[in-house]
């Protein structure tokens, strides 16, 4: 049987596609009991990302026989701080599909989503301030 996520149809012989396993991948909550955040956002909390170098591979996921990739991460260095007052979720994705982007950052952070102009083109990316509790665990403390 054939589905579709985001549009579109998972592969003829209805094998999911690489993005289908990672759209349920990125959304699966609550495998651990009690547990409030999904697997891709598990990994951004466990990389704080300062800034200096790439994210860490462990928030990146990449599909090139689909032609899409996604990174999430909760972004604490300065300039992200003083800009957005204070540390905030950033999700990247290509090709440039706000709900893919909005996927990610479902159920986390508070306020409203800042889309954010890209460099590229072919890019959507949108952030979201992290609540307290989440940047207390990730070991900082409120701005």
């Amino acid at each position: 049987m054939r589905h579709r996520i985001f549009g579109r149809q998972s592969r003829s012989n209805g094998s999911p596609t690489c993005l289908d396993n990672w759209l349920q991948w990125s959304t699966a909550r609550r495998g651990i009991v009690g547990e409030e955040f999904s697997a891709a956002q598990l990994a951004a909390l466990s990389h704080p990302f300062d800034g200096e170098e790439t994210p860490n591979s462990a928030c990146t996921w990449y599909m090139p026989a689909e032609g899409r990739s996604a990174i999430l991460t909760c972004d604490v260095d300065a300039e992200t701080a003083e800009t957005f007052g204070g540390p905030v979720w950033h999700a990247s994705v290509c090709p440039p599909i706000r709900a893919h982007a909005e996927v990610l950052l479902a159920g986390v952070g508070e306020g409203v989503l800042f889309k954010e102009r890209s460099l590229r083109p072919d890019v959507c990316e949108l952030r979201r301030r992290m609540t307290l509790d989440e940047i207390r665990r990730i070991g900082g403390s409120s701005p």
